[in-house]
């Protein structure tokens, strides 16, 4: 059985940010990941962070969270070039429901 594939509790906060959050820029990021290193007691070096969450946690974390339609991505801005920020993007598919049409509009607007 392979452990590595499982989220860490500190991959798991992480996402809650992203999700409750949105996007976050690089300096953002940098202070999201030192808060939760400390907290978590993560071995990531301060100057490696950005390129540690990159190659190692974000591919990691997009593995897990992909099967419900959400991803984290490193996009850059438009407006200022050198802004590098990572966006919690959500991609719902569509879901057809068949309604249930037994009750009548006097029901309905109860």
């Amino acid at each position: 059985m392979s452990i590595s594939t499982a989220l860490e509790d500190h991959h798991k906060q992480l996402i809650q940010y992203f999700l409750h959050d949105g996007a976050y820029n690089q300096k953002e990021l940098i202070d999201l990941i030192s808060a939760l290193r400390d907290r978590y007691e993560l071995r990531i070096k301060v100057k490696d962070e950005i390129r540690a969450f990159t190659e190692g946690l974000l591919p990691l974390i997009n593995k897990h969270i992909n099967q419900y339609g959400i991803e984290i991505k490193q996009v850059t801005s438009e407006e200022h070039e050198n802004d590098i920020y990572y966006v919690c993007t959500q991609n719902f598919k569509p879901q057809f429901v068949k309604m249930d049409t037994s009750y009548t509009e006097k029901e309905a607007a109860i």
